[in-house]
């Protein structure tokens, strides 16, 4: 199921049985070790049609679609383009507010998880990195059109917003491919909810800090707590729920 491993195993087999008749074919005749040898390379690349081949589907359909890269790209120029057209008829200080709930709404939207396609995908030997690369094609989409799009319209300001947000939302799909490689969707779903009241605890705990400091504190906690879900849930690979 996974295409790079397929290909690995597929390229040691050919090796390895190629080998082995061009060593046998030597040993009783030299003269037809090329002959050989070129048959079965000829015999691996060519293809044969065939009536009974049938493209996998699933037993059943699943309602669940995942935003696409174009979908990320199309929602970022809809924010921007209502984001210019407002420009001129709503002070910045409203405007930016606005465009904090329109960038959140949509990266909620983008950032969506299925349980069944995480637990699915670890099975079948897929890694944590391929799985959120699978599930962030939406983020990717709306971070290249907003982040250089975003200063220009509304300066740092604008910036800083879509930035944080999508920090904040690439950090939350992370820990969510985790989890949801390690338990079920409830418990997932509740261990979640406690590690955003232990950042809201911290932040508040270390408010004396100033903004940089309860920033740089919630980074690294992030960062350590990413490292060790990650150690946990790579071991699930190819592992029965």
């Amino acid at each position: 199921m996974n295409p790079i491993t397929r290909k690995n195993y597929t390229a040691a087999i050919h090796i390895t049985t190629g080998g082995i008749m061009t060593v046998i074919a030597t040993i009783l005749d030299y003269r037809s070790a090329i002959p050989v040898l070129t048959g079965y390379i000829s015999a691996n690349l060519v293809r044969l049609p065939s009536e009974t081949r049938a493209p996998l589907s699933p037993p059943r359909q699943r309602g669940f679609r995942f935003p696409t890269f174009r979908n990320g790209i199309a929602q970022a120029i809809v924010i921007l383009a209502a984001t210019a057209a407002l420009k001129t008829v709503i002070p910045p200080h409203i405007l930016l507010p606005l465009l904090g709930i329109a960038a959140f709404l949509s990266l909620a939207h983008l950032s969506r998880m299925d349980h069944a396609t995480i637990r699915f995908m670890a099975i079948a030997g897929l890694g944590c990195a391929t799985t959120l690369r699978h599930h962030i094609h939406g983020l990717l989409g709306f971070a290249i059109i907003m982040l250089p799009a975003a200063p220009c319209l509304l300066g740092a300001a604008g910036f800083a917003i879509t930035g944080g947000l999508l920090t904040v939302v690439g950090i939350t799909a992370a820990l969510t491919v985790f989890l949801h490689r390690l338990y079920n969707r409830r418990t997932c779903d509740a261990l979640l909810t406690l590690i955003l009241l232990a950042y809201v605890l911290t932040a508040a705990f270390f408010i004396a800090s100033g903004p940089v400091g309860i920033v740089s504190i919630l980074l690294l906690v992030t960062a350590l707590l990413l490292t060790a879900l990650h150690r946990i849930a790579r071991t699930r690979t190819w592992r029965l729920p």
